[in-house]
C-alpha cells in the first residue's frame, strides 16, 4: 500500500511538473520504511519465531509477483481437479 501510493503520487508529480510533489512521496516512503523496521522489531519481540517465519515469506513493501502468480495458477489447478 505504501509503495503503490508513493509511486502514484510520484507519477502525479512528474505529470504536473512539480518537483515537490514528485519528491515528497519518496521521502514519505523512507519514513514509512523506518517505522516499519521498528514495528518489525516490536512484532518479533511479541510473537517470536512465528513472526520471524511470517516475515521471511512476506515482503515489506513490494509484493513478490512471481510467487503471487505461481500461487494463483496452482490454486486454479487444484480447484479444477476438485471439479472432476
Amino acid at each position: 500500500m505504501y509503495a503503490g501510493l508513493s509511486l502514484t503520487l510520484f507519477g502525479i508529480g512528474l505529470f504536473i511538473g512539480s518537483t515537490a510533489v514528485a519528491v515528497a512521496p519518496l521521502l514519505g516512503l523512507l519514513v514509512a520504511r523506518m517505522l516499519a523496521r521498528r514495528e518489525e522489531q516490536l512484532l518479533g519481540e511479541k510473537y517470536g519465531q512465528v513472526y520471524l517465519t511470517y516475515k521471511k515469506s512476506t515482503p515489506m513493501f513490494i509484493p513478490n509477483f512471481g510467487r503471487l502468480i505461481s500461487a494463483m495458477f496452482s490454486y486454479n489447478r487444484i480447484a479444477r481437479q476438485g471439479e472432476r
